[in-house]
């Protein structure tokens, strides 16, 4: 993870203005995407979580992220889902400000984390009505037990949460994603704790939200499970993207990536009419990346 005070790489176009607006402002931009960042810089401390990464997704189709451990993906996903404030970048989804307007940002985005978030004393029934009553949607026993019985969760409605599996786990916070009824669904690592069959469910999942014509962004280390779904691709290394193409070419090419060709890493100069960071000086310039570039 790139470390130092500066941002490696060059400085990102602030095209859609600064932070400076009231966080509730409603502002709509016109995109040719449903999903269009650029610039997305985050710092924890003196590392760089992410340098400089640009994400452009078409409604209706789906975006594989892939790469190591640290290398990014779970802060890209949590700022495109607005539970993460970026330090510099912009954010557009469904043409609103997702900086600048993170309310709007939340309507559409729906995001399934590593953590299942669920009340663990309350029965799965129960774990889904709180969230229909928190989106004003019915939550009467008949319109929820659908959702279980697609995850294979029907029978087990009653049952306490602590009473179930890792997978089951799993399987109740896909149920709740899916209750929020997103127009941008964020998948961060949807096959872990899942068996074979709940593989094949998050493929026809996938598959099913494209073909509504919602937007699928899926980070994941199962590349060959992924993969071969997503219109898109990219993967990310301490932070910065490394390779960006089409997600059915990702497992071999990202596989094929020389770890050991060098990526140089600029400094970006101040922007004009701006000060430079005044911890510069206090802090270690940010070491060269040893990351993986294709053939």
């Amino acid at each position: 993870m790139p470390g130092g005070s500066q941002i490696p790489g060059p400085s990102p176009p602030e095209r859609f203005g600064s932070y400076a607006l009231r966080p509730r402002q409603r502002i709509m931009i016109e995109s040719n995407f449903a999903v269009e960042a650029q610039g997305l810089c985050r710092r924890y401390g003196r590392s760089w979580a992410l340098a400089h990464v640009d994400v452009r997704v078409p409604a209706g189709q789906a975006l594989l992220i892939a790469g190591r451990n640290g290398s990014g993906k779970s802060t890209l996903l949590r700022i495109l889902a607005g539970a993460l404030r970026p330090d510099r970048g912009s954010l557009l989804v469904g043409g609103h400000d997702g900086i600048r307007d993170r309310e709007a940002l939340r309507r559409q985005v729906g995001l399934l984390g590593h953590a299942s978030y669920t009340y663990d004393a309350l029965s799965a029934l129960q774990n889904l009505q709180i969230v229909a009553r928190m989106l004003g949607r019915p939550a009467d026993r008949g319109s929820l037990l659908p959702f279980l019985a697609e995850l294979d969760l029907g029978g087990r409605e009653g049952d306490a949460i602590h009473t179930f599996s890792a997978g089951m786990r799993r399987r109740l916070a896909i149920a709740r994603l899916l209750l929020q009824d997103p127009a941008v669904v964020l998948l961060d690592e949807p096959y872990a704790q899942l068996d074979p069959a709940g593989f094949r469910y998050v493929d026809s999942l996938i598959l099913r939200l494209k073909a509504e014509g919602r937007t699928v962004i899926v980070a994941s280390h199962h590349l060959d499970e992924g993969a071969p779904l997503c219109d898109l691709g990219i993967a990310l290394d301490r932070g910065q993207v490394v390779w960006r193409g089409s997600g059915r070419d990702l497992p071999a090419g990202f596989r094929s990536l020389d770890p050991a060709s060098p990526l140089t890493v600029q400094e970006p100069s101040p922007r004009q009419g701006t000060s430079p960071d005044p911890a510069a000086s206090r802090l270690s310039e940010v070491p060269s990346s040893t990351v993986a570039r294709r053939a």
